[in-house]
């Protein structure tokens, strides 16, 4: 157990003595060999410097797409119901633009068949069928089961209406009286 526990502490002694070892970082001008800058570096410090750049890119970035319209290009965003409504809107625009071409269309091609000279005059346009001679606008005459069908509904709805009367106030009997009479004209 001592041993294991002498090579653990030894690694990290060698760690520490590692990361807090000094290089020296020289930038210089590569034709005239003169240092232009050097900086003193530890592996602590890169690796500080670098974790505070990764941090701080990852605030930036949230916070861009948190209080900018860029979260409207990421897959899946939900934008708390201002995209449906703006989603409906630009359907009803293309919608909307959709019918005007279709005028602008028939329009065109009516003032071209002018131009042509393609044009239908009245007496060759096929004459429109009459509503009265449509079989589905005949009127049907009523028949003897459904009359009685009525009058037996009539009958168990002021039945109904006379039994709650007893328990009920008159106002609302009358009222009941009343839709029953509306109801079966």
């Amino acid at each position: 157990m001592s041993k294991g526990s002498e090579q653990a502490q030894s690694w990290w002694t060698r760690t520490k003595e590692r990361l807090q070892n000094t290089y020296r970082l020289v930038i210089m001008n590569d034709e005239t060999f003169q240092e232009v800058a050097y900086y003193r570096l530890t592996l602590l410090n890169v690796y500080i410097m670098l974790s505070t750049l990764i941090v701080l890119t990852a605030v930036l970035v949230t916070i861009s797409i948190a209080y900018t319209p860029l979260k409207r290009y990421i897959p899946g965003y939900v934008g708390g119901g201002s995209n449906d409504s703006e989603l409906y809107k630009l359907y009803q625009e293309v919608q909307d633009l959709e019918k005007e071409l279709a005028a602008q269309r028939t329009y065109s091609e009516s003032f071209r068949k002018m131009l042509v000279q393609d044009v239908q005059t009245v007496d060759e346009v096929p004459p429109a069928k009459d509503f009265l001679q449509d079989s589905s606008m005949v009127e049907v005459g009523k028949l003897e089961e459904d009359q009685q069908l009525r009058q037996e509904v009539e009958i168990t709805e002021i039945g109904a209406i006379a039994k709650n009367t007893r328990t009920t106030n008159l106002s609302r009997a009358t009222f009941r009286w009343n839709k029953c009479i509306f109801h079966r004209l």
